[in-house]
């Protein structure tokens, strides 16, 4: 199948699972949703989907392959195995995709912040007397 558009959101979104937001703890997990196209209509069937990112030197900070059964083109995959380390020291992370056999699809995708991660950064400069922590909660 020639996969020749690519119709993709990418979202930096830190999510989390129950048991870690209720601790207040940050996820550590990339999750990307977005449109396959074979052709002009949107692809369906089994497909197996690459997903690296990229840090600001090329080198892979985090990388899922999933067969996924596609339906109407959508697809969702979540990047769990993450190298925090160059993570938090590179400027600039993209998103490369693959699917199938083909070769990886350019141009890469830039990830940018949503708002939870902008607030998340702010959150760690704050300072605070009198405030609510976690031992007036015990």
């Amino acid at each position: 199948m020639k996969f020749t558009k690519l119709l993709t959101a990418a979202l930096l979104a830190f999510l989390a699972q129950a048991n870690s937001a209720m601790a207040g703890e940050v996820p550590l997990a990339f999750s990307h949703h977005g449109l396959i196209y074979d052709g002009d209509e949107l692809a369906s069937g089994e497909h197996t989907i690459r997903a690296r990112l990229y840090d600001d030197t090329n080198e892979v900070i985090g990388e899922v392959e999933e067969t996924k059964t596609i339906e109407n083109g959508y697809y969702s995959l979540t990047i769990s195995s993450l190298d925090m380390t160059k993570l938090l020291a590179t400027s600039k992370i993209t998103l490369g995709l693959k699917v199938d056999n083909k070769p990886e699809m350019t141009p890469r995708v830039e990830v940018t912040s949503v708002p939870y991660a902008i607030l998340a950064k702010y959150a760690h400069s704050v300072e605070c007397e009198g405030c609510i922590d976690e031992e007036h909660l015990s």
